[in-house]
């Protein structure tokens, strides 16, 4: 991810490196769809991520105020699945 700390691809948290999370809300309730649930996820925290040596424990601190930047991609469709993230311009 390119920001301050970012992780990179396949870096493990240990690093203690930041990584961009969803969170979700119960409102509307998640639909199950056979043996998986779908979940409204109506924005991303940016977390400080750590391993606290205790076989794959993370422990996460939500940050505020955290940049990221990126290059964009003009391949957005209404029906496609996963993350949108929009970005204002001037």
């Amino acid at each position: 991810m390119s920001g301050i700390q970012g992780c990179q691809a396949n870096q493990s948290p240990q690093a203690n490196c930041v990584l961009l999370l969803p969170i979700a809300t119960n409102s509307p309730a998640p639909v199950k769809n056979g043996g998986e649930f779908t979940f409204r996820v109506p924005q991303l925290g940016a977390f400080l991520i750590t391993d606290i040596g205790s076989g794959g424990r993370y422990y996460g601190k939500l940050l505020d105020d955290y940049s990221v930047s990126g290059d964009s991609e003009e391949t957005w469709c209404r029906d496609c699945t996963g993350t949108l993230v929009i970005r204002m311009t001037e």
